[in-house]
């Protein structure tokens, strides 16, 4: 379950104030309409337009921004100038373009110090220390805050201290250090308390209750959390009330009280569904999938958990999704429509022949009186009939053959796109080790490699680089093609920190390995939290000597016909709360040991008779049970084993397992 989350302020503690007063944006705007003059007001008012629109439509605020840093420049306004590069470096950082809006950050700090404005250089800090702290510096963040909280409180700013308190408290909370966090936090509720910021009061109540339910103090994490719920839901701060409902059900998941845990989750998941908060509804449905996992109701647990799995992967994949969705409703609805206009057609048709099935009565009985004269009228009147017939008979055919060539279209452009992806899964069957390759050099080996999909978030890795064997078993963030995707640029980070950096120590192959995946995700411009979890391992047969390192994936070995279990480092190679370098285990060698690498597809596969998960103490049974046989045996047996279990029920991630003796 996701950690919890720490509610971080950018430049005070008043922002969500100033943006809640949505009423006030239709005033500004009016009055920038009607000001002729080109002055400092101006500037100032462009700045709190932009400033409104910063958070919600960053191509608005950046229109804004981008006119009062212009006329600020004009008028030679210096303190509209630091504003301005302020206001930009914001929306750069919405944006998660760090490196921009770190260089707007260090302009507008620049601009300050130069004009002498402290308030204005107290921000700017926040701002480079908001980014040191996204891009994992947590210590240049620590000391950009104390630089601004030492300024805000030599000019009494409360609100910005309270903003630096509770940003450092959140720091030094994801550092593991609680005395600091406590320490800070706690000042910064008093200070909310003195001047009525109920916003502030209610991060501030936040990140004591995270703090208590760290240290283990169940029922204060509880009644923390109560209490900033309620300042929440007062000044309806919607995302805060799905966030702090999501953390009141882990702490009551944690107190083992089901019943609570899910209506809190229920709870969460409905206001995240109402505003369309993605995020937040993905840890809700794992959460309640939990939930109902642990009081034996399988059937929700499956369903929850195939739900949370399907909306983590749609939100890297939902501008595709909604393409391919929108052409399907497109071409159905003109099928349609096609139907009815055929339809009105026919009908138009039937009664066109009625009625001249009666005139033609009619003109005979009038025939008999008038003669030739009205028999002629008559001849002309069918052959008019004759030549509107064959007209519609033309346009019909045209909008059947138009209706078939919108189908092909469709069918065609379903075939590009599943063709696209199976050549996908060639390219990515290029990353991986060839059985031929992996033979080479453990000749006992087996890979139990099932994707869910065509291609997967799963991959295998091996090289061979002087005397030393690297294998490894990898997990990227989801599957199907957003997962192939990453695992493309995990894969290509492991090799470059031993092929092009030299890297041979397994910790730090990991630890440079997660620094390079943060600087390609760290190139686009939406918030990308991708990596991996991987188990790599590194065998040194000419000194005897077998180096492992883990993320999130533990590493099994049998020796002796027992199992041992080394634990991996609780944290993933990707964007990460409070990283720290992962550890090098030294494995003892000798000789006929079994190792097993493997992601979490298999012993998180839901099937059996009550749809629960296999989990990973069966998995290390049925390993036990088999491993006296051969490699390739094993391999049969927890296929077999995996298929019986999954029975008619869909697999829900993709499967790994790596074995081979040494």
């Amino acid at each position: 379950m996701k950690k919890l989350q720490w509610i971080f302020i950018i430049f005070s503690i008043c922002v969500s104030v100033a943006r809640s007063q949505t009423s006030n944006i239709d005033s500004l705007k009016e009055c920038l309409r009607t000001l002729d003059v080109n002055d400092t007001n101006k500037v100032n008012l462009l700045h709190k337009i932009g400033y409104f629109y910063s958070a919600t439509s960053t191509d608005t605020a950046m229109k804004y921004a981008n006119r009062e840093i212009l006329l600020a420049k004009e008028l030679k306004f210096q303190k509209g100038i630091a504003q301005s590069y302020l206001l930009i470096g914001m929306i750069y950082q919405y944006k998660n373009i760090y490196e921009d809006a770190l260089k707007y950050y260090l302009l507008s700090l620049k601009t300050s110090e130069q004009t002498g404005d402290k308030k204005a250089m107290a921000n700017a800090m926040v701002g480079v220390g908001l980014i040191y702290q996204n891009t994992g510096d947590a210590q240049k963040a620590i000391d950009y805050y104390m630089k601004a909280l030492k300024i805000r409180e030599t000019i009494n700013d409360k609100p910005g201290i309270m903003a630096c308190l509770n940003n450092l408290s959140g720091l030094y909370y994801y550092r593991g250090d609680r005395k600091k966090a406590k320490e800070y936090i706690f000042r910064c509720l008093k200070i909310g308390e003195e001047i009525g910021n109920k916003n502030g009061i209610a991060a501030s109540l936040n990140g004591i209750a995270s703090i208590s339910l760290e240290e283990g103090d169940l029922p204060k994490a509880l009644e923390y959390f109560q209490k900033a719920l309620q300042v929440h839901e007062k000044i309806n701060n919607s995302y805060d009330v799905a966030m702090v409902s999501n953390n009141i059900g882990q702490v009551y998941f944690k107190m083992r009280n089901y019943k609570e845990a899910l209506n809190w989750y229920e709870k969460s998941l409905s206001v995240a569904q109402k505003y369309n908060i993605l995020e937040l509804a993905v840890d809700a449905k794992e959460g309640l999938s939990q939930v109902y996992e642990k009081t034996g109701n399988y059937t929700l647990a499956y369903r929850y958990h195939k739900e949370y799995s399907t909306l983590k992967d749609s939100m890297l994949t939902i501008q595709t999704h909604n393409q391919i969705l929108e052409m399907g409703t497109k071409y159905e609805s003109e099928k349609k429509q096609k139907e009815i206009e055929l339809l009105n057609k026919d009908r138009e048709k039937q009664t066109a022949l009625a009625e001249a099935e009666n005139r033609k009565n009619n003109i005979i009985i009038w025939s008999v009186a008038l003669g030739l004269v009205f028999t002629i009228i008559f001849s002309g009147f069918l052959f008019n009939r004759f030549r509107v017939t064959k007209k519609q008979k033309t346009i019909i055919e045209a909008k059947e053959k138009e209706t078939q060539h919108q189908k092909h279209l469709v069918d065609e452009k379903n075939k590009e796109i599943t063709d696209s992806i199976t050549y996908a899964k060639r390219l990515q069957e290029a990353i991986l080790p060839s059985q031929e390759y992996i033979n080479l050099y453990l000749p006992e080996n087996f890979v139990l490699y099932k994707p869910k999909d065509i291609v997967a978030g799963d991959f295998y890795w091996m090289e061979k680089v002087d005397d030393l064997i690297f294998i490894a078993a990898a997990d990227s963030t989801g599957h199907g093609v957003p997962g192939a995707m990453v695992s493309v640029v995990c894969s290509n980070a492991l090799n470059r920190t031993i092929n092009e950096l030299g890297l041979r120590d397994t910790g730090k192959i990991l630890d440079k390995t997660r620094e390079l995946v943060l600087a390609t995700f760290a190139k686009s411009i939406n918030d990308v939290k991708d990596g991996m979890d991987i188990s790599l391992l590194c065998i040194d047969k000419t000194k005897k000597r077998i180096n492992w390192s883990g993320a999130n994936n533990p590493l099994w070995f049998i020796q002796n016909n027992e199992l041992k279990e080394i634990k991996a480092d609780k944290q993933s190679i990707g964007k990460t709360d409070n990283p720290k370098p992962f550890t090098t285990h030294e494995i003892d060698y000798t000789s006929n040991m079994i190792f097993y690498l493997f992601t979490d597809g298999f012993a998180d596969q839901f099937g059996g008779e009550k749809g629960k998960k296999y989990k990973y103490k069966q998995l290390a049974d049925l390993l036990l049970t088999i491993n006296n046989e051969s490699l390739e045996k094993q391999k049969s047996n927890l296929e077999n084993s995996f298929n019986l279990w999954i029975g008619n029920l869909e697999q829900v991630d993709d499967v790994t397992i790596i074995g081979f003796k040494i």
